[in-house]
């Protein structure tokens, strides 16, 4: 019998809570807080505990829930996986939780179920903020970059043979360029289970992985329409998707090489899209980061750019898009870098 690794406390000021929604069991994390309610939603693999540096900085102003999607950390492994079920997963959360209408957070994966729920219950959404969450792995382009990537964002089999081998896999690579914080250790403790030998296996598997992934190239296949998005946008780009700091001289020339010939002009042809198709959007590309770290390294210009938007867009959210003026696209904010092309 598998357990999982629970001799480490998360300090993290959050409550944990299960509730059974469309048919599946889904766990999430309540930081408490006033205000209107801010629901967080995680990566591929990956769980809410993601956001436990990122939610206390902001329960101040706004209630802070994240939750886990099926077949994703201690939430039930269920199919399926396409973008329509997850939304309706995300609808029947927020009934079950008694919220109406929210602001929306997505890192990476997270950022397709924002939008789909955002095109299909407008009047529920008053901010969409995407973590580094604008590209959608539906698109050809953004895919055959990833795949070419000289480093996986997950780890190999050997990283997997024990806690400590895991976590020196992360602090080598993704988090090679921020310090190694609670949240961090909460956040990869969540995402694996101990077996009886001491080897760990992900909580997330492989079954669901392809499932995922299917859902990205098999018919219906969901492309983000963002013409239907009615709630003002905001976009949070780290200065890269790869870590900068990686020991490997080689592995970091091939992983610069890949960002300026193929990382790059993709992040362009995003950020161009988002301002032809968006009427109310803002983007903000930091000075520093990666994918992975950079709620922990850019935690303050992340949690400032959060903190302006949010309050600004909730002001006007009870006013229809249509009646709203747009605000100007923002090139730069906290922490930004002026002139900088890429993202992802």
């Amino acid at each position: 019998m598998t357990t999982r690794l629970d001799t480490w406390e998360d300090p993290s000021p959050h409550t944990s809570h299960f509730v059974t929604v469309n048919g599946v069991r889904l766990h999430y994390l309540d930081w408490g807080g006033s205000g209107e309610p801010l629901v967080l939603i995680h990566g591929l693999g990956d769980t809410p505990h993601y956001f436990d540096d990122l939610a206390p900085a902001l329960r101040d102003r706004w209630r802070v829930i994240a939750y886990a999607r099926r077949g994703h950390g201690r939430s039930e492994i269920r199919s399926p996986y396409d973008a329509d079920t997850l939304a309706e997963d995300l609808r029947q959360l927020l009934d079950g939780l008694g919220l109406d209408a929210v602001n929306l957070a997505g890192w990476s994966l997270g950022g397709r179920e924002l939008t789909r729920f955002a095109e299909l219950h407008p009047a529920r959404v008053h901010t969409l903020t995407y973590l580094d969450g604008a590209h959608d792995r539906a698109d050809p382009a953004w895919r055959q970059v990833l795949e070419i990537a000289p480093l996986n964002l997950f780890p190999d089999e050997s990283a997997l043979g024990s806690l400590d081998a895991y976590r020196r896999w992360w602090q080598t690579t993704f988090f090679a360029d921020a310090p190694w914080s609670n949240a961090a250790e909460a956040y990869m403790r969540d995402i694996v289970i101990q077996q009886p030998d001491g080897s760990l296996r992900p909580a997330t598997p492989d079954g669901v992985f392809g499932e995922i992934a299917a859902t990205y190239v098999s018919p219906p296949v969901y492309h983000r329409d963002y013409s239907k998005i009615m709630a003002p946008a905001l976009f949070v780009f780290p200065a890269t998707w790869l870590p900068t700091g990686l020991a490997d001289p080689e592995l970091r020339r091939k992983a610069a090489a890949w960002h300026e010939h193929h990382y790059r002009p993709c992040r362009t042809a995003a950020i161009a899209r988002l301002r032809t198709e968006l009427t109310d959007v803002e983007i903000v590309e930091l000075s520093g980061g990666n994918h992975v770290d950079f709620v922990v390294s850019q935690h303050a210009a992340v949690v400032a750019a959060m903190r302006a938007f949010l309050t600004s867009g909730s002001s006007s959210a009870t006013r229809h898009r249509g009646d709203r003026p747009a605000r100007a696209p923002r090139r730069e904010g906290p922490g930004a870098a002026p002139g900088r092309q890429g993202g992802w």
